[in-house]
């Protein structure tokens, strides 16, 4: 899966409400607002402006990403499945 393709997915949600979902092994769901995203050493983080939300992960381990109109979905080789979508 090539990092340039999640990342500019991301990029559309910047500013925005979304929520993100978790689903494997671990489940979770939370909402970031005024989304901003940052990438170092291949680690993508996803937060919000003065937000306690976030969540961060290693680019080179999700290995499929779909993507609808309204919804982001990565795979992750841990069994996990991360779908993002912008709030309404």
């Amino acid at each position: 899966m090539k990092s340039d393709e999640i990342i500019n997915a991301i990029q559309k949600l910047k500013g925005k409400t979304i929520n993100i979902r978790q689903e494997g092994f671990l489940e979770t769901q939370f909402s970031i607002k005024d989304v901003i995203y940052d990438v170092i050493d291949d680690i993508l983080k996803i937060d919000g402006n003065n937000e306690d939300n976030f969540i961060a992960m290693n680019l080179n381990q999700i290995y499929k990403m779909e993507q609808t109109k309204d919804e982001i979905v990565l795979f992750i080789d841990n069994d996990t499945v991360i779908k993002i979508r912008e709030k309404s």
